[in-house]
């Protein structure tokens, strides 16, 4: 009952955390995958690119997947989230969308394509050179009102790193 109430971001952070502890729960991770990819074959597309619940859910697929930057996997069982970013990246680069996390799923896409290990574009170049070029005097991204702006400073930052080598390694 308490996923049912939970946006996936949530869900999967929770899950995630609990298969950390060794905690069995009847939903996993795995799940609320399939439930977003579920939404892309039959919603429209258009709308969930521009739907901050729905692109960090996937995000957050892709960081719990990886043990929040801990280790890479084979970027095939990803297929749809790639896909995802993609479309999301040229959409992106040309106008983030209108809701008040665009900054902060921008910077979660651009670092999930990397944990993917997916090529730079030129799509990627110029929403990370649009990311750097609203960058505040004092360092950082984001509204600064309730955190937001460590939020969207931190996964800008990810994405902008150039990440370890060893993070590559497949596991």
């Amino acid at each position: 009952m308490l996923f049912a109430e939970l946006a996936p971001t949530q869900a999967i952070v929770f899950l995630y955390q609990f298969e950390q502890l060794g905690i069995k729960t009847r939903r996993t991770s795995s799940d609320v995958a399939a439930s977003l990819r579920a939404r892309w074959k039959v919603e429209d597309r258009s709308k969930l690119l521009q739907e901050a619940t729905f692109m960090f859910g996937l995000t957050h697929v892709i960081y719990t997947t990886s043990g929040y930057f801990d280790h890479a996997f084979e970027p095939g069982s990803f297929a749809i989230e790639a896909e995802i970013f993609e479309r999301a990246v040229a959409l992106y680069a040309d106008a983030l969308p209108t809701n008040p996390f665009s900054l902060d799923v921008a910077g979660e896409v651009l670092a999930s394509r990397k944990i993917l290990g997916l090529p730079p574009t030129d799509a990627t170049r110029a929403l990370t050179k649009n990311r750097i070029d609203r960058q505040a005097p004092d360092g950082s991204w984001g509204r600064k009102q309730l955190l937001h702006n460590v939020h969207a400073t931190a996964v800008i930052l990810h994405a902008l790193l150039d990440f370890p080598k060893q993070l590559h390694t497949h596991r």
